[in-house]
């Protein structure tokens, strides 16, 4: 998750974004805490690269997964503003 999230933060959204779902393919989604981790960027990713309709899917899909986790709704208000 880190190569895809220092991919983006370098100008490289499309590289970042290949690198997350990379790391999404490998998580086994036993601690829902760190999958909507992982998807709460992936949806940034892809609003960075002004794909809103799934960025928007993967972040409600990370608030579904983990209600109480801060990442997802971090993320619609970073968009939002």
């Amino acid at each position: 998750m880190a190569g895809g999230r220092t991919e983006s933060g370098r100008g490289q959204p499309k590289r970042g974004l290949d690198g997350l779902q990379g790391a999404k393919k490998l998580d086994d989604g036993k601690r829902p805490d760190v999958s909507a981790r992982l998807l709460s960027e992936i949806g940034n990713t892809q609003l960075t690269l002004g794909d809103e309709t799934a960025g928007i899917a993967s972040v409600m899909q990370a608030e579904a997964i983990a209600p109480h986790s801060p990442f997802p709704y971090q993320v619609l208000s970073g968009y939002y503003m």
